[in-house]
């Protein structure tokens, strides 16, 4: 700790000290605490929450409360429970002169647990006895995260268990807990149900404001403008953090310095030199937080230097690496968003300091240079599968070469009685040209469904068509072996796939139905494997997606009943084939996720189509539960699996009621859903990805339950922790579906705050709402530039600027507002949606009503108008998008009327 009289950096301030900067923290854990509220401050190292503390702690004593401080530290860590919490006792014991009453309730409770004998003594002994409120103060709450051998999560239950049973025992109002310590809530305890921190106050401890530093110069030099010139210095550097501001104040009185310069030259001694950097406790702490850091460096130094270059990373309290990051104090929170804390952290920890802690830096500039590759692919694609080509005719002729030589071998045996080993080399040799063949042809099929996410109609196109030629030209070759079949029906298959993603339904489904062809040749030789059989099934499942068309639903809007028909019996075809396989293989989990997909793909396919089909989907969904029981009854050991396959019935059969408005029906389903994908007690798989990406789903569904009858509060609760779970998912994958969901659960929860926020006029939900619609926003343009031809993702880009352009329009916070930038993102949405959608167009006439734009206000409005069906066939979003039309209108018609 340094003290120079006046100012003193590291370790707690006298509650009387000169240089004790009162901020609103002060006054709001007073305030909190007088009022008997759980309280806690959780915040980085040096921040002052020791000083806080003592100030606090003399004033309530000051107004008539008693007061106990336990520093945790001090109790030790290598203890047992008993140990722990006897502790405890006796500190609290000794600071109210009842120690021996304590441990004598101790002793004579024995038989009961640790925390009930603590909080039955601090009951029974204190409050029983004393009438002065009691305040237990527990500072460096953090070191529980270091026990080896209890957990201390029923403290914190037993401190809930205080607050919560005050209306049965009034007594304990007069008992309050105050929690400080370098953690997030979560840190401290995992089970939301027990925790005390969703029922207490947090107490924001800021960094000081040059309003609230201002009782600092006194002690820089006695002349008050000089004083207030260094002062200003010392922040310019120090940003207000209270330990670097205390230490770099001390530095400067010491020195009696009159300069600002001479600041510069003292922050340089004591904090930028090489030889300060590694001497000061507090750089020591940041560095040592972060390098050593449970969380994922990479993730973290990565993160930082996004926010270290001036990128906007906004805030998000579930996120653990931002939550790391804040806790160390390198960076701090202003106006949502995360910046360097000061000047001194910028230049300690610039980017040349993130590239030399990155780990695996070798390996990270590979896989940088790997991904720029695979950019590129769609770029070189028709070259290499000419190579491919060519390997291919090449393979055929040395195929057909070998197997003439073969023929030659043979005859000449016969006449010359050539030996029988001439005979097996030749043998082996047009074996060897097969392989080569069937080898080639199986790398096509690969690079051909790597290309797929990645091409372009033009670039498709190109690649079809020597994809085509290589089809040809092996289809042409040895198609009397087998494997050579099945190479032809993998490449058709996936070229009938990319035919279909480009819109070429009549190409795609040739190209099915010709693999489909070949595969019912060989198993009419007698090829019946199960390898075989999953191609069929592919086909077949290929062919009806063909019939149906692609890629955009809206694409159903044409086809007709004989369409739907046809498509429902070749999907019916899947299923039969789908289920003999799992009736001849139990074991075989592939074929059982392939059945009840073809179950649900029924349903799916008739809600799809709507109308009639709806009671025709409702009953295809309660066909695939009742085959779960059925299977579950035959194969025991099917049980975990079929669990997943129920809870995703559950989900489309609470999706369908919901639409329909058969509430009671839709919350049956999903709570059925959420039982069965919640994990049990001995259930080992329960942290896996996919399993944790289902429970999201069902948490996620049941938001949408909620939302659907305008109870955000129950809504936001459910769409958090779904939240929660897909950013630690997109963290430890970057798998595509799951940053879609990562997006999906975004705007939901930025949904929520918003309309929580505008009810309550809270400034900060809306602002957490813009926030979280930004990142949603960037999320699904990073994945549309992944892929810009695939119309969902693009579908997702429309609607996240469509919701991001909503809030920065409509929002009353001025910080927030923003019509230009909502103006351009609603014409980027109207663009993107080829102005064929109604709902961008709307919000674009009161975009350009806003900007005084009158006349294109105008039109654009009439132009949505004209899309929307007629009144009687109008969802409930195409009505209130008509009552937003109207109203536009109307506003547009006044306007003309007072103008003439």
């Amino acid at each position: 700790m340094i003290n120079h009289g006046f100012f003193v950096a590291g370790g707690a301030l006298q509650a009387d000290a000169d240089s004790y900067v009162a901020r609103v923290a002060d006054t709001e854990l007073l305030e909190a605490l007088r009022h008997g509220e759980f309280c806690y401050v959780l915040t980085s190292r040096q921040m002052g929450k020791s000083s806080l503390m003592v100030r606090t702690a003399v004033q309530l004593r000051q107004e008539g409360s008693a007061v106990v401080i336990i520093d945790l530290t001090a109790i030790g860590q290598n203890l047992d429970v008993d140990q722990w919490y006897f502790s405890m006792l006796c500190h609290v014991g000794e600071k109210l002169n009842l120690e021996a009453e304590m441990e004598a309730f101790w002793d004579t409770n024995q038989r009961r647990a640790p925390l009930h004998r603590f909080m039955g003594a601090i009951k029974e002994v204190y409050l029983e006895n004393k009438r002065k409120p009691l305040v237990i103060f527990v500072d460096e709450i953090d070191a529980v995260r270091s026990f080896q051998k209890f957990s201390a999560d029923e403290f914190f239950a037993g401190i809930r268990e205080c607050y919560n049973r005050r209306p049965e025992e009034p007594k304990l109002d007069r008992l309050t807990f105050c929690l400080l310590g370098v953690a997030t809530p979560s840190d401290l305890i995992r089970d939301e149900r027990i925790t005390p921190f969703n029922i207490g106050h947090a107490v924001e401890l800021g960094d000081f404001t040059p309003s609230d530093a201002v009782v600092l110069a006194d002690g820089l030099s006695p002349h008050h403008e000089t004083a207030r010139a260094l002062l200003a210095r010392v922040l310019w550097w120090t940003s207000g953090q209270p330990y670097l501001t205390q230490k770099l104040c001390a530095e400067v009185a010491q020195a009696k310095v009159h300069l600002t310069r001479d600041v510069d030259a003292a922050c340089e001694r004591i904090f930028l030199s090489p030889e300060a950097r590694e001497r000061d406790d507090n750089l020591h702490f940041v560095r040592d937080r972060l390098l050593r850091s449970e969380q994922d460096r990479a993730a973290l130094l990565d993160t930082y230097a996004k926010v270290r270059r001036g990128e906007r990373v906004a805030d998000d309290h579930l996120n653990p690496v931002l939550n790391e990051l804040r806790l160390s104090g390198i960076v701090r929170v202003v106006g949502g968003h995360l910046e360097t804390r000061n000047r001194i952290y910028s230049k300690v920890f610039d980017l040349d300091w993130v590239k030399k802690n990155l780990p695996d830096a070798e390996s990270r500039r590979q896989k940088a240079a790997f991904y720029r590759g695979v950019r590129r692919v769609a770029g070189v694609a028709i070259v290499v599968l000419a190579v491919m080509g060519a390997l291919v005719l090449y393979a055929w002729r040395s195929a057909r070469a070998e197997k003439a030589a073969s023929q030659r071998a043979r005859i000449a045996a016969e006449s010359k009685h050539k030996a029988d080993e001439d005979l097996l080399r030749e043998a082996g040799r047009t074996k060897a040209a097969l392989d080569r063949l069937v080898e080639t042809q199986t790398k096509i099929e690969a690079l051909l469904e790597a290309l797929t996410p990645l091409v372009t109609e033009k670039s498709g196109k190109l690649i079809l068509d020597r994809a085509e030629d290589v089809v040809r030209s092996v289809t042409s070759s040895s198609a009397d072996d087998h494997r050579v079949v099945l190479g032809l029906v993998g490449l058709r298959r996936v070229c009938g796939s990319l035919y279909l993603r480009l819109g070429n339904d009549e190409a795609a489904l040739k190209q099915a139905e010709e693999p489909r062809r070949l595969l019912t040749e060989q198993m009419k030789l007698g090829n019946a494997s199960s390898a075989l059989a999953k191609q069929m099934h592919d086909c077949i499942w290929l062919v009806g997606d063909c019939i149906l068309g692609g890629p955009s639903p809206d694409t159903v809007e044409n086809k007709t009943e004989a369409d739907y028909s046809r498509s429902m019996a070749t999907y019916r075809e899947a299923i039969k084939l789908a289920e003999k396989e799992m009736t001849q293989n139990p074991q075989e989990a592939s074929w059982r996720a392939l059945y009840f997909a073809d179950l649900t793909k029924l349903g799916d396919t008739a809600q799809l189509f709507g109308g009639s089909k709806i009671k025709e989907a409702e009953d295809d969904y309660n066909y695939a539960l009742k085959m779960v029981s059925d299977v579950r009854q035959k194969n025991a050991a099917a049980s975990a699996d079929l669990d997943r396959i129920e809870a995703s019935i559950h989900d489309s059969l609470g999706t369908l009621f919901l639409a329909r408005d058969r509430r009671a029906e839709a919350r049956t389903h999903f709570d059925h859903s959420l039982k069965l994908r919640q994990a049990g007690p001995s259930d080992e798989l329960a942290e896996q990805p996919e399993r944790q990406s289902d429970l999201a789903t069902s948490y996620n569904k049941l938001g949408n339950f909620f939302s659907n009858q305008g109870q955000w509060k129950e809504a936001l609760d459910y769409y958090e922790r779904s939240l929660a779970i897909r950013r630690k998912l997109c963290e430890q994958d970057k798998r595509r579906d799951w940053h879609r969901n990562l997006g999906y659960s975004l705007y939901n929860v930025s949904r929520a705050q918003w309309q929580l926020g505008v009810k309550a006029k809270n400034s900060a939900m809306i602002r957490r709402a813009v926030d979280l619609s930004a990142e949603r926003l960037k999320i699904a343009e990073s994945l549309r530039g992944e892929d810009p031809s695939d119309y969902y993702l693009k579908e997702d880009y429309a609607n996240a600027l469509y919701g991001h352009a909503d809030l920065l329009l409509n929002t009353t916070d001025p910080a927030v507002k923003d019509w230009p930038r909502a103006l351009e993102l609603v014409q980027e949405a109207v663009k993107d949606t080829d102005r064929r959608d109604p709902q961008p167009l709307a919000l674009l006439a009161q975009a350009l009503r806003f900007m005084k734009r009158p006349a294109e206000a105008r039109q654009a409005a009439e132009e949505a108008q004209s899309l929307l069906p007629p009144p009687e066939k109008r969802t409930s979003d195409e009505k209130q998008i008509a009552i937003d039309l109207n109203w536009e209108l109307r506003k547009d018609r006044s306007a003309e009327a007072a103008a003439s």
